[in-house]
Parts: C-alpha cells; sequence; structure tokens
C-alpha cells in the first residue's frame, strides 16, 4: 500500500532518480565507504516506499536496521524516520510506530522543528490505518503538533495535506484492540520473547528497536497485565495464549 508521506526539500532522498543511480553506482564499487553504503541504502528504501514494494522494502529495512544503532548514529534524525516508513510498507505497523518515536525524540532534542513535523504526520498516518484503541486520539495531538510548526514556518502545501489527514482521523470509527487487557500488537511480541527467555539486549536486537523502547513496552506490559515481574508476565502469557509461537492468535 502507497502512503502520501510529507517530504521536505531539504530532505537528502527527495530526488529518486539520483538515488537509485548513485546507489548503483556505489554497490558496483567494491571499495565504497561504508557510510556511503549507508546512504545508498537509504535512497533504496525510500524508493521501496514510495512504491509500496514490499519485497524490497522487507530487504532495505533489515540492511539499514543491522547498522543503524552503530556506525550510522549521525543520521539518526533521518534513518528512524524511514525504518518507521519501510516497517510500515512492509505491514508492521507498531515495529514503524517504535521507529517514529524514536525518531521524534532525537528531532525534538536537535531543535529541527521540520523533521519534527514531517515524522509526526508519518506517526499519525500510521496509527490511523492501524485504528487502535486510542490511535486516533493520539495521532489528532500529533497532528496538531504538526500543524503548529507547519504554520509557523508559513508552509502552506504541508498544512493542506495536514488537514486532510486530521480529518480523516476525526471521521474514523475506533477499533478495540485484538489482545487482551489493550496489549498492542507490539507489546505482544515483547512479551513473548520473554516469554521464551530473551533478555532486553536481545530483544532490542530482533525487533530492531533500541534497549530503552524495549524498557518503556515492558513497563506498559507490567501496568497493563497486573505482573510485579518476569515471571508473573510469562505466566499471564501462557495463560492468555500469548507465547512466541502464539502472539497472532489475537489477530
Amino acid at each position: 500500500m502507497k502512503h502520501a508521506a510529507v517530504w521536505l526539500p531539504g530532505d537528502p532522498w527527495v530526488h529518486q532518480d539520483a538515488a537509485r543511480s548513485a546507489a548503483e553506482t556505489v554497490f558496483a564499487n567494491d571499495n565504497a565507504l561504508p557510510l556511503v553504503a549507508g546512504w545508498a541504502r537509504l535512497g533504496l528504501a525510500l524508493q521501496a516506499v514510495n512504491s509500496g514494494d514490499v519485497v524490497p522494502a522487507a530487504e532495505q529495512y533489515a540492511a539499514v536496521g543491522s547498522w543503524h544503532s552503530t556506525f550510522m548514529a549521525t543520521l539518526s534524525i533521518s534513518v528512524d524516520r524511514l525504518l518507521g516508513l519501510t516497517a510500515r510498507t512492509i505491514g508492521k505497523p507498531d515495529q514503524a510506530m517504535n521507529h517514529f518515536e524514536a525518531g521524534l525524540v532525537f528531532c525534538r532534542a536537535s531543535g529541527f522543528k521540520p523533521k519534527v513535523a514531517s515524522t509526526c504526520y508519518d506517526y499519525a498516518e500510521t496509527l490511523i490505518e492501524r485504528n487502535g484503541a486510542g490511535d486516533n486520539a493520539k495521532a489528532r495531538l500529533l497532528l496538531e503538533e504538526s500543524l503548529s510548526i507547519f504554520t509557523e514556518l508559513g508552509m502552506r502545501p504541508l498544512m493542506e495535506s495536514l488537514q486532510a489527514l486530521h480529518e480523516r482521523a476525526s471521521d474514523q470509527p475506533v477499533r478495540a484492540s485484538a489482545y487482551p487487557d489493550g496489549l498492542t500488537q507490539r507489546e505482544v511480541e515483547v512479551l513473548g520473547l520473554v516469554t521464551a527467555g530473551k533478555i532486553d539486549q536481545e530483544i532490542a536486537e530482533e525487533l530492531f528497536i533500541s534497549v530503552n523502547t524495549v524498557g518503556n513496552q515492558w513497563r506498559s506490559i507490567l501496568s497493563k497485565t497486573d505482573s510485579a515481574n518476569r515471571t508473573e508476565a510469562a505466566a499471564y502469557a501462557i495463560r492468555r495464549r500469548l507465547g512466541p509461537d502464539e502472539e497472532t492468535a489475537g489477530e
């Protein structure tokens, strides 16, 4: 499925033809620097997002995610958002939202308002598409933040796109959570991995998220399941058939 992501004139991969050509040149050169190869990967990921091609999106998502937390830290302001878009393209909205959340934290800390606004837009669109409990309300807050920034900067074409998405969020009926006690799909994934005996670092690596994000998810899981520790949460998962081999049972 294609999505109308908001791209800013300063985004480094707006010109897709140039990105594709550059990527082909880089990958044909065995001596290309890792940083340059990373930028080429970002260009290919963008193409997959804009075309809605699931297979190349999955390939680039895995490739970009594998080095994102190491030597590409300086590009996080753009990479987190693109990881979110590729995750959404391959049908993993919960994974996408974790990337958007990480991107917002980085962008807000950097003070780069246009990036905050565009990431809010993509995050909100993903929430609206998922339409789980509380998603529309959160999407509207994100869109209000984005609209406020674009209004301040006088970016009228983008303001119109935001207003259209805000109307879509307001008109859409709320769908109840598919999992017990309001657990999200991502929280069920984390719970399943905990039940399988994985530690936080292993969970972070498997789901392409940070250890801090795993910690946030885990605190939410403990609260929603009324569990005091991993043992109680694992017992809850087993009772509710939310183990690692059954985590999609609620879908």
